[in-house]
């Protein structure tokens, strides 16, 4: 038996159905954008029954408390993808 599940990005069937099917195993990355699919009523369910929502940015981050309520939402919080700012280039010359 597997001791959790980690679905990436909400708009695949699959991510939604691993959250409905063992809520409290799911670990969601959502991948979430401001875009149609993310505003759909059913996903209510999802953001606020996983075990742990992990986000990518700040923005996705709000983006969902936004839409499903913080208060609401199961825990969660910015988990990144190992990505690191670069320097801005000096083009002085």
């Amino acid at each position: 038996e597997y001791k959790a599940f980690i679905p990436i990005n909400i708009s695949y069937p699959l991510a939604y159905y691993v959250a409905i099917s063992v809520p409290e195993k799911t670990l969601l990355i959502p991948t979430m954008h401001y875009e149609s699919s993310t505003f759909r009523a059913i996903y209510s369910k999802v953001f606020t029954r996983v075990a742990y929502i992990g986000f990518n940015t700040g923005a996705e981050q709000s983006l969902a408390e936004h839409i499903f309520s913080r208060k609401r939402m199961s825990a969660h919080g910015i988990i990144s993808v190992g990505i690191e700012q670069s320097v801005d280039a000096d083009w002085k010359e």
